[in-house]
């Protein structure tokens, strides 16, 4: 084994032991959880700290034991706020428990064929080790994305620390399909080691959850610190 070939076989243990850094540092400061939805009885409220920014909405979970739809929100908790009644699934918002196989659901029928078919074949792949590949969001309509958007202004205080989470209508990859966020550490955490072997890439460091397809003919994206340091969305 040559030298570069260790490097190369060393890259996939240190981006894993920084996503589980990055979890770990999420759950002290109040960042959102990524866990999947409960099947089992109905739970009571979890026990929380003194709520971070990205939870001030989480009031209570579901009967399924999930935490609402504002919390399971990866980019802006509480996304969904005052306009909840304006937008729909048809806008894109999945239930909790939502996967890569439920293309009932527009934010997940409506994401770009190959970015869906290369999701599906990780799941599959996934699937037996109990690894269930949990969506929290995938495509977003025009109308959802803007309400992320200015929610998520309100939340940081300025167009230009929010464009760091949240790309506007026009530029955003979730709008066009190119985009999924996932729901649970554990999907997060196998994507992040496995997912570059279907053309699955992370893209930016402050989001273990967001992947889109590797770029064509790569099997890496080059982190960017975060969206607004993400030339395409420029």
């Amino acid at each position: 084994m040559n030298r570069i070939e260790s490097t190369r076989e060393r890259r996939p243990r240190a981006r894993l032991a920084l996503l589980v850094i990055l979890v770990a540092v999420a759950a002290v400061l109040g960042f959102p959880r990524l866990h999947p939805p409960s099947t089992s009885a109905p739970a009571a409220t979890p026990e929380l700290g003194p709520p971070g920014p990205w939870e001030a909405s989480l009031l209570e979970t579901d009967s399924s034991g999930a935490a609402p739809e504002a919390d399971r929100h990866p980019d802006v908790p509480g996304a969904l706020g005052e306009r909840a009644d304006a937008l729909t699934e048809a806008d894109g918002i999945l239930p909790a428990g939502a996967t890569v196989w439920d293309d009932q659901y527009p934010g997940i029928a409506n994401l770009d064929p190959a970015l869906l078919a290369a999701l599906r074949d990780a799941a599959t792949e996934a699937q037996p080790a109990g690894i269930t590949s949990y969506v929290a969001s995938g495509w977003r309509s025009p109308a959802f994305q803007n309400s992320l958007l200015q929610q998520a202004i309100a939340l940081h205080g300025s167009a230009a620390e929010a464009s760091r989470w949240v790309a506007t209508p026009e530029k955003s990859l979730h709008v066009k399909g190119q985009a999924v966020d996932v729901d649970g550490a554990e999907i997060a955490t196998w994507l992040v080691d496995q997912g570059q072997r279907f053309g699955l890439c992370q893209v930016y460091d402050n989001e273990p959850w967001h992947f889109e397809l590797c770029p064509e003919g790569t099997t890496q994206f080059g982190l960017y610190a975060d969206a607004a340091h993400d030339p395409r969305l420029a």
